[in-house]
């Protein structure tokens, strides 16, 4: 079993546990009659196994374990507080179901805490990106932030335009990132490119745009990435806005049933404008360039992976 199959478990027998702990914890508060002592076991292992997974993915993604808390730990105060204020008006009022209703709101404002203190802390490595981008320009795939250009925006027919991607690692590993792009017809370029980002690296991939004598309008391109590497830690801890590579079928059949098609990734434009010239060779298409452009200091690195795990 792969390591994002692994993940994918645990997270699932955690939203099972708690599915049962939030049940059991209801249902034991509010009884009807005597509970049998297998459900208060039930009830203890649901718990250890939410608190055991939820350390394990913590220790993998702690972002993601804050941001998840935080709507569990809402959802039930909400189920508590609810079902407390149900029975105190039935006159059945059960003091632990308050107490526990107030008990989740803190769990939820501790993890609240955490993450904005995630979000919005310093990260021990400097953020290139946002150094040289606003936020809003800065998207994220598989644990690589990104934000680009196509320059020039506007091209004559028959020129070329460059897209300009710069990329930055947030794991202290190296990591391989496969960049794909899709465009119309009449635009030659390298349709899927790799390139191999040094560990918490920053660095600018650069990708012609050969233009046909022939090509008039604009021109849209749809930019995905996909990155793996082995396992480390994230020692850039802020997220930016998480990008799709492509929607599932089923969120592009509702797309096309509203009258429009997105399949997902980054969407760029290039306008060509300009006369025609017919019969003329096209252009021809340099090769992709990939530039580090930034490395940390390994001692630095070392020290704030092992600071962060």
């Amino acid at each position: 079993m792969n390591r994002q199959a692994g993940h994918t478990t645990v997270w699932i027998l955690v939203a099972i546990s708690y599915l049962l702990a939030l049940a059991l914890s209801t249902m034991l508060a509010v009884p009807k009659e005597p509970p049998p002592p297998s459900m208060w076991w039930v009830w203890a292992i649901s718990l250890a196994v939410l608190a055991w997974g939820l350390v394990l993915e913590w220790r993998h993604d702690a972002y993601l374990v804050y941001t998840t808390g935080m709507g569990l730990a809402g959802l039930a105060a909400l189920v508590f507080l609810s079902v407390y204020f149900i029975a105190a008006a039935e006159g059945t009022a059960r003091p632990a179901l308050l107490t526990a209703g107030l008990g989740m709101i803190a769990v939820a404002v501790f993890f609240g805490v955490n993450w904005a203190r995630m979000q919005y802390g310093k990260d021990p490595l400097p953020d290139i990106l946002r150094q040289n981008f606003r936020p809003r320009a800065i998207y994220e795939m598989d644990g690589v932030q990104m934000a680009g250009l196509i320059a020039p925006a506007i091209v004559e027919p028959g020129g070329i335009a460059y897209f300009k991607l710069m990329l930055q690692n947030c794991f202290a590993v190296e990591r391989t990132a496969r960049l794909e792009m899709k465009g119309p017809k009449g635009v030659a370029f390298a349709k899927c490119h790799e390139v191999v980002m040094p560990p918490a690296a920053v660095g600018v991939v650069t990708i012609p745009l050969a233009v046909a004598y022939d090509k008039r309008g604009s021109c849209q391109f749809v930019f995905s990435l996909k990155a793996w590497g082995e396992p480390g830690a994230r020692v850039r801890n802020r997220r930016a806005r998480e990008v799709k590579g492509r929607l599932p079928w089923w969120a592009r059949l509702l797309f096309v049933l509203a009258g429009v098609y997105h399949g997902g990734g980054l969407q760029f434009f290039l306008h060509v404008k300009g006369k025609r010239t017919a019969g003329a060779e096209p252009p021809t298409i340099p090769a992709p360039i990939w530039q580090v452009t930034w490395q940390p200091d390994p001692m630095v690195l070392k020290a704030a992976a092992e600071k962060l795990t």
